[in-house]
């Protein structure tokens, strides 16, 4: 009769674990999905600022910052915005800034020598296949950027809605848990503005000249 009683009480506290997980991973996409209006207003401002050439040391790859009137960004943001929308053009930077994993087929690693060079960049575990230690760069508007080599020695990178990281965000790191239990169970991305089916098993395949 115990050993019936110790079994049921493990099945509910699994059942309950596992409402409490799924709930919290609802709390957490309905905070990425409410800044909806953050979203537009950035798309908007990406797409008629100027985009400002600056240097890069590390790889060839064309570096760009750019300035977003109205939004707080430091040094990473504008350089990661400016580089990417340069790179994939306006029409796909709705799907990197929704968390889609984009692959630079041709890129011959320039994206991740760069992404390891900058200020701030730090070693990341990852669940993604990398040939090299992936890298992340956490900004102020944008709160992670990671970076890999795909098999093909391509630069592979996606943002992140929060940074993994617990020494220096343990907060936003137990979100990021959350944000990968939900990427684990429907195969989705979980970006700073939302949701992307261009995942690992289906990337966004951007060509570099």
């Amino acid at each position: 009769m115990s050993q019936v009683y110790h079994a049921n009480t493990v099945c509910l506290c699994f059942y309950l674990l596992s409402y409490i997980l799924v709930f919290l991973v609802l709390i957490r996409m309905t905070l990425v999905h409410n800044r909806n209006s953050e979203f537009e207003q950035l798309q908007a401002e990406l797409s008629r600022a100027v985009y400002r050439r600056v240097q890069n040391d590390a790889s060839s790859l064309p570096v760009y910052s750019v300035t977003i009137p109205g939004l707080t960004t430091n040094t990473a943001d504008q350089l990661i915005l400016g580089t990417t929308f340069m790179l994939v053009g306006n029409a796909v930077m709705t799907d990197v800034l929704r968390g889609a994993h984009v692959v630079l087929l041709g890129d011959s690693g320039r994206f991740y020598e760069w992404i390891i060079a900058m200020q701030g960049s730090y070693r990341r575990t990852s669940s993604h296949v990398s040939t090299r230690v992936v890298y992340a760069v956490s900004g102020t508007l944008l709160p992670s950027c990671l970076a890999g080599m795909t098999p093909r020695q391509d630069s592979w990178f996606q943002l992140e809605a929060d940074p993994w990281n617990f020494n220096r965000y343990p907060v936003r790191s137990l979100l990021h848990a959350l944000s990968f239990l939900f990427y684990e169970l429907l195969d989705v991305q979980v970006g700073p503005y939302g949701t992307s089916q261009y995942s690992e098993t289906n990337p966004l395949i951007v060509r570099v000249v």
